[in-house]
């Protein structure tokens, strides 16, 4: 701690000695003093937004617990989780450097408490930061239920412990009933959510990326090692193991641990967490960690991986799996418990081995099956094991147990007219093994060679879809072949290419994607060709760290420019709102603006969330993200759009309430912008952005045109204007007719186009045009006869229920 400036020597002296007498005493709770950075033994406190990159906590109350191997954020606010959630974890990642915080590897991690039918609500007080001997720091939030009445009679107090130089974050919840009667029913439990990556785990749940509900785990089936689920990725992975847990519920996303139970007055109920980082994506570090706390009798695993030429194998993975108890599964109706119990064996933990091949790991006593397996290998013959306490074992995978030599395919994508190389994502089909990673979805062309893409798979069947600029203007295709061990062969993909938008003007984005290079996200090149792949015309970088230069060299290499989408202040309406979401900034790489009525450093777009139950106000509202800090109104593809009474014709519906404003002169105008949403780089460009550049072809011409409101949202068909654009102002004398014309196209074919204007609902056009799934260029013609000022806009459907939404066409009438 730094002593105050200006004190004479005597001062100084007695601060001194003040400050030495703090540091002596234990658990000495400290307030909060935001924006600054306090060090206790090795561990560090950071009061204000979050330095993590890309976690949400940037406003409200917000701390970052840090050593020098990992640091979390912990936030009391909504952005730490809903639904019962008192507050917890809102960002992770390991540093990268005494004062560089790596990216953020968890999307939410918070306890919860829900009541018999519904969660409870919670209001959560400040921190109190508590120091303690041994270099451990913990921070403490307490929370009180609120009804309807009032204060409930339930608190709690969320404790998280973080030592120096540690991997382990220790978490404590005490749910206090300080009322009257038995509160019955009651479930509490952890709940971790990963930021992309894979998710794994609970031990003992057949197929736990199915969606679950109540499914007992631990404890509840004599299953020691049900209590712990991991999100990872192929450099890091982060485990949650949960003290005794008994149930299970979540998918591939989410995944919950919890408790069911009634409390009586006066009594307090202890659960206890602890996450676990490893810098690299293996789960036999959090088993070691179980075997030392709880004692367990143990052996060490040792050996190499070789591959069936005699060569080791480079950062082998080494497979177990063990026989769990579990209770059985109901198919197809989210796996309820049917209260028969089962053995069966089960995938269990995952080693990663070093680059020579070799590998070392603790399993506790019991009988195993290892089996050892390789990024691009055939997996070799396991070998069972009986593990005792104190005799380590020497295994080596080679010979007959060793993995199988894989093949490379080299796949080449053209287009079908011109013969050219295009860019274009591939999905690799077929089974994903238990360590996901092994076997990557979804690859992309390459950088420098155009439609080239080379994979390393192991032999037997592949198959490949080929998708550029799917769903857009073209369809994909499918390509197959067997892999043979040892084998280069050679594959093509033709794509034909329907309609060519950016010929005449129309330039695409995806500016909503939640990519972001670097650990647990995808590498910069990466980030690139998948967006080239889509056939978007301009690189979107949503990150918001170090990887902005390396992202620009990739896109300059292949002279598409580039935008940012950076985060900024979020923003608020009143507590009764039912908006709320990030604004993010929409600025071209290195253009420098004039002044326009949309602001100097390029434009803002705001993400609304809607309540089922309810919509935005309508009238402009200080501090409202909706109104004050956004010119474009974001949409992404799972606001849904394909109903009329869905939350998506909600947004639409209230955004047309704007727009009535502008043309009453009520409120200034506003467009929409979107993207995928998305962090799956196979889904980039799902939702998109196209924009009528005029002029030469850059960043600052595309964001003038999103500006001017002379684009539209799609997830397929698409809008062509020649005469009246999106955007522009039309004066006619009243009752005087105005001809609006615009073709459109559907690569899957047309289903319908919709006008909409003042006083029509969705569902409810001015006029509608019945296509009947049309895969030509469909030119449309609508005749209005305004009366008074107004706007008019277009949805197009197609047969797959892909919308495209354009922005107005502004009308005034001249009397």
């Amino acid at each position: 701690m730094k002593q105050p400036e200006g004190l004479t020597k005597a001062a100084q002296w007695v601060f001194a000695v003040v400050w030495l007498i703090v540091c002596m005493t234990a658990c000495a709770r400290v307030p909060q003093v935001t924006g600054v950075e306090e060090e206790w033994d090795g561990v560090w406190m950071v009061f204000g937004p979050s330095p993590i990159r890309s976690s949400p906590a940037k406003e409200g109350d917000v701390l970052t617990l840090r050593n020098d191997v990992f640091a979390v954020t912990l936030s009391r606010g909504e952005s730490a989780g809903k639904g019962g959630a008192v507050g917890g974890i809102a960002g992770l990642a390991f540093m990268e450097g005494p004062d560089s915080f790596g990216l953020n590897l968890l999307t939410d991690l918070s306890f919860w408490v829900e009541g018999e039918h519904n969660p409870l609500a919670f209001a959560c007080e400040g921190f109190d930061v508590i120091r303690g001997r041994g270099g451990e720091a913990a921070v403490e939030m307490s929370c009180v239920e609120m009804t309807c009445e009032g204060k409930g009679s339930l608190e709690v107090r969320v404790r998280y412990a973080l030592e120096k130089g540690a991997s382990v974050l220790k978490i404590e919840s005490r749910l206090i009933h300080s009322g009257e009667g038995i509160r019955r029913g009651l479930t509490s439990g952890f709940t971790m959510k990963g930021r992309g990556g894979f998710m794994s785990g609970p031990f003992g749940v057949p197929e736990p990326d199915a969606p679950a509900e109540g499914i007992p785990v631990g404890r509840k089936v004599e299953e020691p090692f049900g209590n712990f689920v991991v999100s990872y990725g192929e450099d890091y992975a982060v485990s949650l193991l949960v003290d005794e847990a008994e149930s299970y519920r979540g998918g591939h996303e989410t995944k919950s641990l919890y408790h069911q139970y009634d409390l009586a007055p006066a009594e307090t109920r202890v659960f206890r967490a602890e996450l676990q980082l490893d810098v690299r994506g293996q789960t036999s570090s959090f088993l070691e960690r179980v075997v030392t706390q709880k004692g367990l009798s143990s052996a060490s695993i040792r050996g190499v991986v070789k591959v069936d030429d005699g060569r080791p194998v480079a950062d082998p993975v080494l497979l177990v799996k063990k026989e769990c108890r579990f209770t059985g599964f109901l198919q197809d109706s989210a796996y309820p418990p049917s209260g028969e119990r089962h053995a069966g064996m089960q995938p269990f933990i995952w080693h990663v081995g070093k680059k020579d091949g070799s590998f070392a790991f603790v399993l506790p006593e019991g009988d195993y099956h290892i089996v050892p397996m390789g990024m691009g290998y055939k997996a070799g013959k396991g070998k069972k094991v009986s593990v005792r306490g104190g005799e380590d074992l020497f295994l080596a995978f080679s010979d007959t147990h060793a993995v199988g030599r894989g093949g490379h395919v080299e796949l080449y994508v053209t287009d079908r007219h011109t013969g050219n190389p295009v860019d274009a994502v591939i999905l690799v089909d077929g089974p994903v093994p238990p360590v996901k990673y092994l076997r990557p979805r979804t690859r992309m062309t390459d950088l420098e060679s155009i439609g080239r893409v080379s994979m390393a798979l192991k032999e037997g069947g592949a198959s490949f879809r080929v998708l550029s600029g799917y769903g857009f203007t073209s369809l994909s295709e499918e390509v197959s072949t067997w892999v043979v061990s040892g084998e280069k062969q050679y594959r093509s993909a033709a794509i034909e290419t329907h309609m060519a938008p950016e010929e005449e003007g129309w330039f695409s984005a995806d500016l909503c994607h939640r990519m972001e290079t670097g650990r647990g996200g995808v590498s910069a090149e990466d980030l690139v060709m998948s967006q080239l792949g889509a056939r978007l015309d301009f690189v979107v970088d949503s990150g918001k760290g170090e990887g902005h230069t390396e992202v620009r060299q990739f896109s300059d290499a292949r002279m598409v420019g580039l935008l940012f989408c950076l985060a900024v202040d979020a923003g608020r309406k009143p507590e009764d709102s039912t908006v709320e979401g990030p604004v993010r900034e929409i600025v071209p790489a290195d253009a420098v603006f004039p002044d326009r009525a949309f602001g100097s450093r390029g434009l803002s777009m705001v993400l609304p969330v809607w309540k089922d139950n309810g919509s935005h106000s309508r009238e402009e509202e200080e501090g409202s993200p909706f109104h004050a800090k956004a010119d474009l109104l974001g949409l992404v593809p799972e606001m849904g759009f394909s109903k009329a009474d869905g939350r998506g014709a909600k947004i639409l519906e209230d955004t047309m309430h704007l727009w009535n404003g502008y043309t009453e002169e009520k409120n200034r105008a506003y467009y929409f912008a979107g993207g995928s949403g998305s962090s799956d780089p196979a889904l980039v460009g799902e939702m998109r952005t196209y924009a009528r550049v005029e002029g030469a072809v850059s960043p600052a011409g595309f964001m003038e045109a999103l500006g001017r409101g002379r684009s539209y949202v799609s997830t397929g068909p698409l809008f062509f204007t020649s005469r009246i654009h999106f955007g522009d102002l039309c004066i006619v004398k009243t009752g005087e007719d105005l001809v609006l014309d615009l073709d459109a196209f559907a690569v899957g074919g047309l289903a319908k186009v919709e006008m909409y204007t003042e006083g029509k609902g969705m569902g409810d056009p001015l006029d509608r045009r019945i296509l009947h799934g049309s895969v030509r260029r469909e030119t449309l013609s609508f005749t209005v006869k305004p009366d008074k000022s107004t706007w008019y806009s277009f949805m197009a459907w197609d047969m797959m229920g892909r919308v495209a939404i354009s922005n107005p066409v502004w009308v005034w009438v001249d009397p």
